[in-house]
């Protein structure tokens, strides 16, 4: 999945829905996004996935990608811009006299030419001329300009800022599964590049733990290691205490963010393991 370079993740935590049921609910709020944005083909990457034991689902996680979906979900348009719209201001003169630009050019000379007998005491004209006005002795030129450019204003179409409502509440849910949100995920700034696991049994090895988490490489392959100048198997899962484990995810992806939201808990050799993100 291109999580790494796409940050728009929703995710299901889903208790112990079986992945048909987490299916209908992954695929309603695909077609309730699909008809927002009015895009036929919208098939967002997604991911699913349910732990079992004994043939029984114990945790049920489901991981979707698509910044548009996040976008509307956030209450913006799903190119990530604010929902304004620019609705004409009809208190402006402008619109008054749209039908009829003849008048709308004599009412600004009318007003234009109040302004002028304010400002120029003698030798006024019907028809401004600067060069036969004599300005008083209060004259201010910025004020004149501030002024007339006012009027001018006035004159010319405005519009005014109106918040439309957001396209889609902030979450999902299924009508068939009421109590199962479709949250935002975390951010990979928020949760680190890794994962810590305390109260874990003498009988889990590294390997059973990558084993588990393996799966959430998004890039493939071994990683490149600095201190040790080899190349480990990815994830890097090292021992830290006598029953505290840590996996090492790649800092250029967002691995850990990825696992985290997809198996928070897990099932090795029959305990139960809580994973949290590890600051340092």
């Amino acid at each position: 999945m291109n999580i790494s370079t796409n940050p728009g993740v929703y995710y299901i935590n889903s208790g112990t829905l079986r992945k048909e049921a987490i299916e209908v609910i992954v695929g309603g709020f695909i077609n309730s996004v699909s008809k927002i944005l009015k895009k036929k083909n919208f098939k967002p990457e997604y991911n699913i996935n349910v732990v079992m034991v004994k043939g029984a689902p114990i945790y049920s996680y489901a991981y979707i990608v698509s910044k548009e979906a996040v976008n509307v979900l956030q209450g913006l348009n799903m190119d990530g811009t604010k929902r304004i719209e620019l609705k004409p201001d009809v208190k402006c003169k402008y619109y008054k006299y749209k039908s009829k630009p003849n008048d709308l050019k004599k009412e600004m000379e009318r007003e234009l030419s109040s302004l002028y007998r304010e400002y120029f005491d003698d030798m006024w004209e019907e028809k401004f001329n600067p060069k036969n006005m004599k300005p008083s002795k209060d004259f201010s030129w910025a004020d004149y300009q501030e002024e007339e450019d006012d009027i001018k204003a006035n004159y010319q179409p405005k519009y005014e800022k109106v918040i439309l409502p957001p396209l889609m509440k902030g979450y999902y849910t299924h009508e068939k599964y009421s109590g199962i949100q479709l949250l935002p995920a975390r951010p990979r700034d928020a949760i680190g590049t890794m994962l810590g696991c305390s109260g874990v049994g003498k009988n889990i090895t590294c390997s059973d733990i990558r084993n588990v988490y393996a799966k959430y490489d998004t890039k493939g392959g071994y990683r490149f290691n600095i201190d040790t100048e080899s190349r480990d198997y990815y994830p890097i899962v090292s021992k830290i205490g006598d029953d505290t484990f840590k996996i090492e995810f790649d800092p250029r992806s967002g691995d850990a963010s990825y696992a985290i939201h997809m198996q928070r808990k897990t099932i090795i050799k029959g305990q139960e393991l809580l994973f949290y993100p590890l600051t340092k």
